[in-house]
């Protein structure tokens, strides 16, 4: 005898869309009466966002109206896989055009890669005691830049560029699967294909080797093979096992594995098809897909900081306590840092670190808390580009002299004559797809697959909330942003009854 539905467990998906749908309506208001909150984060745009949000109204329109005279049909799969290769192709001139060495943290992770591969003693030796996320991707990068000096290759840091060219492409090409598989709708789909290429595939980030380009696959990867892999207990165990490793990359990836659980257990309370048996197998598949990714974190920062928990690490309630930052509102604080290193062993710091945070959280009124966390909203919403021309110090910036590699520097350099323009057609893009997404979750927030887009979204937002805030921690979801826009342009039930 089937069990009775309950019916709070039922809506709870569908107050996630509804929820998030209202953050991002708030969001929206906050972009938009930008003005004061530009000290703390100042977007490369030359155009103000009230501006940029008329002509993506005017967009939206125009899409909408386009959605009206579409039809229905999967555009033809060989020839979008040939167009990604064309594009492919394309991002790899850009890497080799416009490749440049930067610094801060990126420069230690792909400088100890070069001396790993190189079988050179470290530079830096310490850093990843300090910060040992980084050292799952040393060790990803010290791979293709070993093959890079075999082959013997002058600079091998120019192979990394060219991988991101290889992770954008796809990341781009499983959006508009994901899209595909989603709806039937070609205006959808044909909108996930031309942003994906134009937002994601050739991005700046192209040029920056980090956590969030070697990440972003893999979000995107999972989702996909969730939609389309039928066996519950191998779906689970795939999408566990690509959750885990990008999250071993960084830490974020995480998220939308929590969402898919959360969801999961409403629907098994639900009480709707899910019986004993197939969630039994389903925690087993999970348990078993996080292993890879677990061990070769925990061996990788092993071997770089001697320890997989080193005592000396920063650790996340260091990024919770710095979230917490009236002063710098979730912004790198060296007070921070020194207060975090005042103490001797791992637990110390992290007790002190909880306690900080909560006293500071705490000393603020009703009031200021909300004008706080609305501060680190737009922080982290701000950037249409994600801050991909302020996230990193420029240090070696080689100079091709052929006049494809000056343009393509005029529009891919902070310093470039074009960067200005794609920085507003970006920001432009942004304000819409925001709104696009605020469009769908509200009038398909009943739909499962918009309900676990919403979750995730709204986790990554509570984490910058939370923890340290920077525009770009959020590209590693820009996959995700497009899938829940392009889904606006589904066309509604009374449209495809007639």
């Amino acid at each position: 005898m089937p069990k009775k539905e309950n019916r709070f467990f039922s809506t709870v998906p569908a107050a996630f869309s509804l929820l998030y749908g209202i953050i991002l309506f708030c969001i929206l208001g906050i972009l938009c009466g930008q003005g004061p909150k530009e000290k703390h984060y100042a977007a490369l745009s030359p155009i103000a966002n009230d501006v940029l949000f008329v002509f993506a109204v005017i967009g939206i329109a125009a899409l909408l109206w386009l959605r009206s005279r579409t039809g229905e049909g999967r555009m033809g799969l060989w020839k979008m896989r040939a167009l990604f290769v064309g594009v492919l192709a394309v991002q790899l001139l850009v890497a080799r055009s416009c490749w440049y060495k930067m610094g801060w943290d990126i420069s230690v992770v792909y400088t100890t890669a070069e001396e790993l591969a190189r079988g050179t003693a470290l530079s830096n030796p310490t850093y990843f005691e300090l910060c040992p996320n980084n050292a799952p991707l040393t060790i990803l990068q010290a791979i293709p830049m070993w093959v890079a000096v075999k082959i013997g290759l002058a600079e091998p840091f120019v192979v990394l560029p060219y991988i991101d060219a290889v992770l954008l492409n796809l990341s781009a090409y499983f959006a508009v699967r994901c899209v595909q598989t989603i709806t039937p709708s070609k205006a959808a789909q044909w909108f996930a294909l031309i942003v994906s290429i134009g937002w994601i595939a050739l991005s700046p980030y192209i040029l920056y080797p980090y956590t969030d380009v070697f990440s972003i696959l893999f979000p995107v990867l999972a989702l996909y093979v969730y939609l389309n892999v039928k066996q519950p207990a191998l779906k689970w165990f795939l999408v566990s096992l690509l959750c885990f490793f990008g999250a071993s990359i960084k830490p974020t990836g995480l998220i939308f594995m929590i969402a898919l659980v959360i969801l999961g257990v409403c629907r098994f309370l639900a009480a709707r098809d899910v019986t004993w048996k197939t969630a039994l197998c389903i925690i087993a598949a999970v348990i078993i897909g996080m292993l890879p990714g677990k061990i070769w974190q925990d061996q990788t920062i092993a071997y770089l900081a001697g320890s997989p928990t080193p005592e000396g690490q920063l650790s996340e309630t260091h990024y919770l306590m710095l979230g917490m930052n009236g002063e710098t509102f979730g912004g790198h604080s060296p007070d921070d840092v020194t207060f975090s290193q005042s103490f001797a062993t791992l637990s110390e710091r992290r007790s002190a670190n909880i306690a900080r945070a909560w006293e500071r959280l705490t000393e603020r009124s009703l009031f200021e808390n909300v004008k706080f966390f609305s501060i680190k909203a737009y922080k982290a919403y701000a950037d249409g580009s994600f801050a991909s021309h302020s996230s990193f110090l420029e240090l070696e910036v080689p100079k091709r002299t052929d006049k494809l590699s000056t343009f393509l520097r005029s529009l891919y350099y902070k310093r470039g004559s074009l960067m200005p323009a794609c920085q507003a057609i970006a920001q432009w893009l942004w304000l819409m797809i925001l709104a696009l997404c605020a469009f769908t979750v509200l009038r398909q927030y009943e739909k499962p697959v918009v309900a676990l887009l919403a979750l995730t979204l709204l986790g990554a937002t509570a984490y910058l909330l939370l923890f340290e805030v920077w525009p770009r921690y959020l590209f590693l979801y820009a996959p995700f942003f497009v899938i829940l826009a392009s889904l606006a342009l589904d066309k509604p039930l009374i449209l495809q009854k007639k």
